[in-house]
């Protein structure tokens, strides 16, 4: 995220003038952003996580974030109005926040792990009907975040959670085609030895 007053139309922009970026270098993430935009004219730093204070106070600057969390807390702090972009944008797209088996454990237990997938498919698909309930016992859990902000954040991950794929395949379905392009990415970057095949990173569960 940054400031909307910097005019930016896409991610790229971003990386396009003087200004200060805070990310986890190490990651692929950063690598894909990297190599499609160049840091020459950025100075990258660590990210303060949380922290908005350098947000705050210095109007070049740009952070990693979760759509989820710091740009409501800069609104609600009343700092200068953020604007987001999606890394996905760039092209770097994986499954995250994934629920994994062991595939031994999957292959003696199929019933097992579609029992749980079936759990946590019915459970978001009730926080997409009605995410009340559930934002005020995640409020019970962390108070500091209060049911306003709870309820901003489920506004805005609600389009991240129900997509054109699940719209038509259902809730966490995945394929090939996306699968190939991470493992595509990983091999670039050296973040994994040797290829795989998507249809071993997944089994679809009906």
């Amino acid at each position: 995220m940054t400031r909307k007053s910097r005019g930016f139309k896409d991610i790229g922009d971003i990386f396009k003038v003087p200004g200060t970026v805070a990310m986890e270098r190490g990651l692929t993430y950063a690598l894909t952003l990297e190599r499609k935009y160049g840091f020459d004219n950025v100075k990258i730093v660590p990210s303060p996580r949380s922290n908005l204070s350098v947000y705050q106070s210095d109007e070049n600057y740009a952070m990693q974030c979760f759509v989820t969390s710091e740009p409501l807390a800069a609104k609600k702090a009343g700092a200068p109005e953020p604007q987001t972009f999606l890394i996905a944008d760039a092209g770097y797209n994986p499954y995250t926040t994934v629920l994994a088996i062991n595939g031994a454990r999957l292959k003696e237990n199929p019933a097992l792990a579609k029992r749980m997938v079936d759990a946590v498919r019915e459970s978001w698909q009730a926080y997409l009907s009605d995410p009340a309930l559930t934002n005020t016992a995640m409020h019970e859990l962390n108070p500091t975040m209060d049911l306003p902000t709870f309820a901003d954040s489920a506004k805005v991950q609600m389009p991240l959670i129900e997509t054109a794929d699940t719209k038509t395949a259902g809730l966490g379905a995945m394929n090939d085609a996306r699968w190939q392009t991470l493992i595509d990415q990983m091999l670039e970057f050296k973040a994994i030895d040797s290829a795989v095949k998507p249809q071993d990173c997944y089994q679809l569960v009906k």
